[in-house]
């Protein structure tokens, strides 16, 4: 025998857990909400990885040997003293 409370609870979740389990609305902002998720991660992860490699191009830029800096000597020239 079960008892009284016990009997009403069940009468009262019954119909709430079949609406939970059959109706699909909301379905789509849980989609949604997934989705930018995803996109968020995956940015974050583009974001991490691309700030070092500008990093490391504009380190090679600054190199005084190969980068930019570089183009910006002027040649020396050999004159012949009189």
């Amino acid at each position: 025998m079960i008892p009284a409370c016990l009997s009403d609870l069940r009468r009262k979740m019954t119909p709430l857990v079949e609406r939970f389990a059959f109706e699909d609305q909301g379905q789509d902002l849980v989609e949604y909400a997934l989705m930018a998720a995803f996109i968020a991660t995956a940015g974050m992860l583009v974001l991490n990885n691309l700030s070092s490699d500008i990093r490391n191009v504009y380190n090679s830029w600054l190199n005084p040997s190969s980068g930019v800096p570089s183009l910006w000597d002027p040649e020396t020239s050999v004159t012949s003293g009189s």
